[in-house]
């Protein structure tokens, strides 16, 4: 009876029931219009019913329009956005505001599902609520299916909404800081291959908020999770075998799953088959199912839910009337179903029942706070005939009191926590036991602002890790770093490194519990630039020829630090590494330190590996140097005008030689001198004194090279001495004729080039 924010039901077609001291009584003024298509509700699978602790109703909705306790519509509330058909919905409270409320719905955008949320605040319309403007379907999740449940987080305070999208479970947190965007993943029992055959169904979780279970239609699937309710993972360990189906055999239609109170019995809606009862009191060995509705008869199935007098109820499909289990905790047919429990006088086509709050007092022993340094509550709830209580802490502390206690925990650890309750007359009615544990919860030390004065020098936080740190146990701690406070209370959008720009920038530190992430501390320091420092140094120099080197910082700083322990402006090096220094420059109010590394190097003279020359042109040539290895290098043709570029393009005819200059010592090597080879595109070897005779231009220069001369067959004509004057038009002594001649040139490195002229006579 303590679950009162179940006693106003409203599902189906204006059906409704109110559950008073464990009499139904129906409701016939639910108003939400709610259409039927195809034997399918237009809209989610049940509507969001939000009542306070002690049973009054507060507003409901069915994720598209909003109704107040007067069944009026609810301020800004929406007309156009629709959740998406067969989709479930959930409500959640908001554990910093006690009068707002989470509504998490999956809207249909185009093709796709994406989920959303939206608030409402119960202080707006004179405390009749209404929907928080900007909050209107916030996005956060895309590609999601219909299955959507909460589950109380171990700290007794914060909720888990957890829902499904290709395969992958998705947990989103919801505390004080507000809803997170970055959800924990679990892939666990479903996979990607299944495709939108794992979209449709239902997902619920148990009151002790340790399972979740999953029916997945078209998959044919009845699935149990083990639920870390610390950490928001799921992790497969149950599915019925009885429930996948053979070979071209349709898929079982599952389409409901509910727990017990005490979360050892589940209990499965198939569409055409009743109901199945799964023994859950040994989660290694599962026997199979029960039927707990050996007759059917004409009754199709759709959805069970947990009423306030802990009896799961039943709908079902085109029905007025609801059935139950009414002992869901007994396991067989003890649990005593039974068809038709109650009948209502406005109302029909139940194919769903509503979603509810988790309750504020959850049944049995409950905790509030668990971190270390907070005062932990203590609860214990749904007891009907104890009067007082006997409390044992665990750590040997005993306290006579009531059913909710306050208490502070000296030391991290686990503690086995007894209750004991007592009539009026003093005489023991119940006991109860459950491990509570205390996490350790860190505290930050002030963190010093820090003065950067250096332009596009990235600031990396795991350098100053330690320091942030401080005392506190890496191993029991996690920190993270983000630009505003909000994302750090979230966890969202942490980051590992800042570029500070001029000004200030405010990092927020968080360090965790590795445990438990909601034991953490959150604090700030600022970054500051007040302007950008340019160290003038050269950060690579080079020992030239074996010689000493100095090093030269720049003026107008009050100190200077290097690495080898000197304080001294300039220092004297003969040894290749890195040299750090720090310069600090007075701002009046602060000092502002920059720091610069300098590389210093051997300089080593610079190597020609190989001249490439691209000849036989008469003002088009071209030379490529190639070194030995990588440098800052300049390059000359005849030691003339130095260029960064290593080739030289549209050189003439002329003799070169190729000077290299090493830039960092100044070292000067050149190349052997250079000729290159041309030849005349004609001659006219008639005797008249003028191009008598044909040769290829500079070969007396080049050592090897080899020439011969064909006729247009192909014929060797001559081989022609590269040392001679050249050929004058003969073959075997007698003139040849006019005509185009071949010529080959093969040069001492190999290479050959042909070309072809003209002989005139």
């Amino acid at each position: 009876m303590g679950q009162a924010e179940r006693d106003n039901w409203y599902f189906g077609v204006y059906a409704g029931v109110n559950f008073d001291g464990g009499t139904l009584t129906s409701l016939d003024d639910n108003v939400i219009e709610r259409r039927i298509a195809f034997g399918q509700i237009e809209g989610p699978d049940n509507i969001a019913v939000v009542n306070d602790s002690v049973g009054n109703l507060l507003f409901y909705t069915d994720g598209r329009v909003f109704k107040n306790k007067f069944h009026q519509n609810l301020l800004n509330t929406p007309t156009l956005e629709y959740a998406f058909r067969e989709s479930q919905q959930v409500v959640t409270r908001n554990p910093a505001n006690e009068n707002q409320y989470y509504i998490f719905v999956t809207i249909q955008d185009g093709l796709m599902m994406r989920l959303s949320y939206v608030i409402v605040d119960m202080t707006l319309d004179n405390g009749l609520g209404g929907i928080l403007i900007d909050s209107a379907h916030t996005v956060l999740l895309n590609r999601v299916g219909q299955q959507m449940t909460t589950a109380q987080h171990e700290n007794g305070r914060d909720i888990w909404v957890i829902c499904q999208g290709n395969g992958t479970f998705s947990s989103f947190l919801v505390s004080p800081a507000g809803v997170s965007n970055v959800p924990v993943r679990s892939q666990t029992g479903l996979s990607l291959i299944d495709g939108n055959f794992n979209n449709y169904g239902a997902m619920q979780a148990s009151p002790n908020n340790e399972l979740i279970a999953g029916v997945f239609p078209d998959l044919g699937k009845m699935m149990l999770f083990e639920f870390n309710n610390l950490t928001g993972k799921l992790n497969f360990i149950y599915e019925d075998p009885s429930s996948t189906p053979e070979q071209d055999v349709q898929p079982a239609p599952f389409t409901s799953v509910e727990f017990s109170t005490n979360s050892k019995v589940l209990y499965v809606t198939h569409n055409t088959e009743g109901i199945r009862q799964y023994d859950l009191s040994n989660l290694t060995q599962i026997p199979p199912y029960i039927n707990v509705t050996p007759q059917v008869g004409s009754l199709t199935y759709s959805h069970l839910k947990l009423g306030p007098d802990r009896k799961i109820y039943v709908s079902n499909r085109g029905r007025s009337f609801l059935g139950a289990i009414k002992e869901p905790n007994t396991v067989g047919l003890g649990c005593d179903y039974e068809v038709n429990v109650f009948n209502f006088n406005t109302g029909n086509h139940l194919l769903d029942l509503p979603t509810f709050l988790l309750p504020e007092r959850p049944e049995g022993l409950s905790f509030l706070n668990i971190c270390l340094g907070e005062s932990t509550e203590l609860k214990f709830g749904s007891d009907f005939f104890s009067t007082t209580y006997e409390w044992d802490l665990g750590d040997g502390t005993i306290l006579m009191g009531s059913d909710t206690i306050n208490y502070t925990y000296a030391a991290p650890g686990t503690y086995t926590v007894s209750i004991q309750g007592f009539d009026a007359s003093g005489n023991p009615t119940f006991s109860d036991s459950k491990d509570l544990i205390i996490y350790d919860s860190p505290t930050i030390e002030p963190i010093e602002d820090i003065y950067n004065c250096l332009e596009n020098n990235p600031f990396f936080f795991i350098d100053r890790q330690d320091d942030f740190l401080g005392t506190l146990d890496f191993s029991v701690f996690d920190i993270t770093y983000y630009l505003n406070e909000e994302d750090a209370l979230k966890r969202d959008n942490d980051i590992i490194e800042i570029t500070p720009q001029m000004g200030t920038q405010t990092i927020w530190v968080r360090v965790d519990n590795r445990v438990n992430f909601q034991c953490f501390d959150v604090i700030s320091f600022d970054i500051i630039t007040p302007e950008f420092i340019t160290v003038d140094i050269d950060r690579q120099q080079y020992l030239c020829d074996g010689q000493d080197l100095i090093l030269e910082a720049p003026d107008g700083y009050i100190s200077y630090e290097w690495n080898t322990g000197s304080h001294d402006q300039n220092i004297l090096v003969d040894t290749v590494g890195d040299y750090t220094l720090t310069v600090v420059k007075d701002f009046g109010q602060f000092n502002c330190e920059a720091t610069v590394r300098i590389n210093v190097d051997v300089s080593t003279l610079p190597i020609i590996e190989e001249i490439r020359v691209n000849d036989w042109s008469q003002n088009s040539n071209s030379i490529e140097v190639i070194m030995s290895s990588d440098g800052n290098y300049e390059y000359s043709v005849n030691n003339d005008i130095f260029q960064t570029s290593n080739v030289f393009n549209d050189l003439p005819l002329e003799d070169y030689q190729i000077y290299v200059k090493e830039l960092e010592c100044g070292e000067v090597v050149q190349s052997e001198e250079l000729f290159l080879l041309y030849y005349n595109k004609f001659f006219t070897p008639n005797g008249d004194g003028f191009n008598d005779y044909w040769q290829i231009i500079n070969s007396k220069r080049e050592a090897d090279v080899s020439i011969t001369i064909y006729d247009r067959y192909g014929k060797l004509i001559v081989v022609i001495d590269p040392q001679s004057i050249g050929w004058d038009g003969t073959y075997n002594g007698a003139p040849v004729p006019s005509s185009d001649y071949w010529y080959r040139v093969t040069r001492s490195n190999g290479k050959t080039h042909t070309g072809h002229f003209t002989l005139k006579r």
